[in-house]
């Protein structure tokens, strides 16, 4: 981390890290922070049920007054974790977080493009140019306020900035500022997926800004699989089916009772219409019968409003 910055040269700015059952790859992120020299202030680790392994090495190798490690004794979630970064964040004094996971492919040219823009009135968010690896597109999902299904260009957009509504909060440069006037984070009830998803929604309608910065760019390899459904080739999520349910539960959840439109509504409907195919193309019956059975509860839950965490994982 630059020692040779000041605070009036740039805003205070704090790396949130996100570690759950993935010691190594979180110890690789902070030495490779550590060693490029990051402009930033400090690092907050948040774990939960840590094995004590990222406490130790940040005791032997990251200096605890640079590396603060927050361990929580229950699973937050991924949504409560974020939350928890973010407030982690803003009680060490930075105007900005920027949430990592442990997979995060970013350096620090990508760190120092999007601190390139921290000047721009009523900022909510930054984001990277993200670019799916696993279909083949720069995505640009967020433009529009409905997470229908990932769209995007092959091609490096025109510009250097991209207004968005939302984007993965994986890379993201979250302005403390809305949390800290206004109380405004992720919801840590929705648990896990999609809690990206209503912040940044939640962040338009209270009128601040988010955009993609072209410049800043980084690697999304999330695991996709080509599938037909109904004549039409697909390339859908690649995930475990309990995944099926927080998707399915928390898209109505956003949509339904959170940001609630009535297009927003109507597309989710769709959208978990569509979803179905995705049941019926798992691979065995076994694997489909879970698959079903996570998805139908989704449905059921997130019109109860049900939230927090289900039986899996």
């Amino acid at each position: 981390m630059s020692s040779d910055r000041t605070t009036t040269e740039r805003p205070r700015v704090v790396v949130g890290i996100s570690a759950f059952r993935s010691d190594q790859p979180v110890i690789n992120l902070v030495r490779r922070l550590l060693d490029e020299d990051w402009p930033v202030d400090a690092v907050v680790i948040v774990d939960s049920m840590g094995s004590g392994e990222v406490e130790r090495f940040i005791a032997e190798e990251g200096g605890p007054e640079r590396v603060h490690y927050h361990n929580s004794p229950t699973n937050l979630g991924s949504a409560g974790n974020l939350r928890k970064r973010l407030e982690l964040g803003a009680a060490l004094g930075a105007d900005f977080v920027l949430a990592l996971n442990h997979d995060a492919v970013v350096d620090r040219s990508t760190v120092e493009a999007l601190l390139s823009y921290t000047h721009l009135d009523r900022l909510g968010a930054l984001y990277p140019l993200r670019f799916r690896s696993g279909k083949g597109i720069f995505d640009l999902t967020g433009t529009s306020d409905f997470a229908f299904r990932a769209n995007g260009t092959a091609d490096v957009p025109a510009g250097n900035l991209i207004e968005v509504r939302w984007s993965s909060s994986n890379g993201a440069l979250y302005a403390t500022a809305p949390l800290r006037e206004h109380g405004l984070g992720p919801d840590p009830s929705l648990w896990m997926g999609w809690e990206d998803y209503l912040y940044g929604l939640q962040l338009h309608a209270d009128g601040y800004r988010q955009f993609i910065v072209t410049a800043a760019r980084t690697l999304d390899e999330y695991e996709y699989r080509p599938v037909s459904i109904a004549g039409r080739r697909m390339v859908l999520a690649d995930k475990p089916s309990w995944y099926l349910y927080y998707s399915t539960r928390n898209m109505i959840l956003a949509n339904v009772y959170e940001a609630a439109h009535p297009v927003r509504a109507l597309k989710t409907a769709l959208w978990v219409a569509m979803m179905a195919g995705h049941v019926w193309k798992r691979k065995g019956d076994e694997r489909r019968g879970f698959a079903a059975s996570a998805y139908l509860q989704g449905i059921l839950d997130g019109l109860r409003n049900r939230r927090g965490k289900w039986k899996h994982p």
